[in-house]
């Protein structure tokens, strides 16, 4: 890695731990809304325990042990830019509060679950894109993930804040508060997959038409999108014909479907999600994921 693309990863990366400690500063922690994660736990505890340890140092102190185990999977590189952006969101969580003298932006609850919420996910997605996690339940999720790479990180998110969700229920015994809770995790958790996968998200077309060689050359020249021919059957009429398989990303969607509309619209179409392409254009085979 050169020095400008080092440059450019920590930047991003402090971005991001600014967003993440801004949520949990002013909108999370102040509401008793657990993010689920370490992060919740560590609220949890403070509230339990009657010692006067702020909740950035409980943060610290419980991914320790899990520090180790990402370092001893992912290596140095890992551990270095997780250290950063740990120690620099502890840092914040605790920091934000006392510089602009305010604890809350807000005391509506949904307000709050859907800020937090989507601030922390947002964060964390772009985090995971430059190699970093905020620790906690986010190493362990890379830990889960290097083994089961077909599970989004978004569901593993999902399991891990759920039981840490149920524990605040207990802890807290304020049903609204464990119901919004789990409002801010799930907009997390959204976010988190947007951030990591919305902008692979997209559409396979399936056209079957008598005007394949037009629609075929629209696609090519004028939307330039690649498309494959596949030789087909009626199951009826037994007629051969040509299908024409093609893959857009979401934002081009509806130019696709409206020039299908005009070129044929009487031609057999089937619109299906196709969540990760790999190949020329599309996610890259040989990368891995974050």
């Amino acid at each position: 890695m050169n020095k400008s693309e080092w440059v450019k990863k920590y930047s991003t990366i402090t971005v991001a731990a600014v967003v993440y400690s801004l949520g949990i500063s002013f909108f999370l922690n102040p509401n008793q809304l657990a993010p689920g994660g370490v992060s919740g736990l560590s609220m949890i505890i403070k509230a339990i325990v009657p010692m006067d340890i702020s909740l950035g140092t409980w943060i610290l102190l419980l991914n320790i042990p899990i520090l180790i185990l990402g370092g001893s999977v992912f290596g140095f590189r890992f551990l270095l830019s997780t250290l950063y952006a740990l120690i620099l969101s502890s840092f914040l969580i605790d920091f934000f509060p006392k510089l602009m003298n305010a604890s809350k932006i807000s005391e509506d609850l949904m307000l709050n679950a859907v800020i937090g919420g989507a601030m922390m996910g947002g964060a964390m997605g772009i985090m995971f894109r430059m190699e970093a996690t905020t620790g906690g339940s986010d190493v362990l999720v890379k830990v889960i993930r290097q083994y089961k790479p077909e599970i989004k990180s978004g569901q593993i998110f999902l399991v891990i804040d759920g039981m840490v969700l149920t524990l605040s229920g207990i802890v807290f015994k304020k049903i609204e508060i464990t119901l919004f809770s789990g409002v801010a995790i799930y907009i997390s958790s959204v976010l988190l997959n947007k951030t990591l996968y919305g902008s692979d998200e997209s559409v396979a077309f399936f056209i079957v038409s008598q005007k394949a060689g037009k629609i075929l050359q629209e696609l090519v020249e004028k939307e330039n999108v690649g498309a494959t021919v596949i030789e087909a059957k009626g199951a009826y009429w037994g007629k051969k014909t040509e299908m024409i398989l093609c893959v857009v990303r979401k934002t081009h969607f509806a130019k696709v479907k409206q020039m299908m509309k005009k070129l044929d619209p009487k031609a057999f179409v089937i619109v299906t999600k196709a969540e990760q392409v790999f190949g020329e254009g599309f996610l890259d085979p040989l990368k891995p994921e974050k």
